[in-house]
């Protein structure tokens, strides 16, 4: 009787420790998802900024409009062979960016369907000063996460 007990306290247990973790994943994916949203310009070239908003990803150069695609925060990518349980950014045209970290300092994505280089943006600062930006640039959000930065 001792030994059943123990097996179904052992299961309920484990069954118990599988779903924090999911809640846990699924909580961290929806708050990087979060952070991911404003815009962001490449630490190695100044002309690029990419701008995440609601679903919606936009990479301008110069100010021009390059690429506009939807994205989505998934636990892995559908065409590559990585293990699931990371964070990848999915987009509308199957590219595929592990995010490595995304702070209110700086975004670092791994382009997992090109190169596999590690793409670095930091805030797009120029929000503060100069608010007749292009569209593509101007947010409340990144403009607010900004002035936090600034303080």
């Amino acid at each position: 009787m001792n030994f059943t007990r123990l097996l179904h306290a052992l299961a309920l247990l484990t069954v118990t420790s599988l779903t924090a973790t999911a809640d846990d994943a699924a909580t961290r994916m929806g708050s990087d998802a979060q952070k991911l949203q404003g815009a962001w310009r490449a630490t190695d070239d100044a002309n690029v900024v990419v701008r995440f908003d609601n679903g919606v990803k936009r990479e301008s150069y110069d100010k021009q409009t390059v690429t506009q695609v939807s994205y989505q925060v998934l636990p892995n990518c559908p065409h590559a062979d990585l293990p699931p349980g990371g964070q990848y950014i999915v987009t509308s045209q199957d590219e595929c960016f592990a995010i490595v970290s995304v702070t209110n300092d700086e975004l670092s994505l791994g382009y997992v369907s090109g190169r596999g280089n590690t793409l670095t943006y930091m805030p797009f600062a120029e929000l503060l000063n100069n608010s007749t930006q292009d569209p593509i640039h101007a947010t409340p959000r990144a403009a607010l996460r900004l002035h936090r930065l600034s303080q």
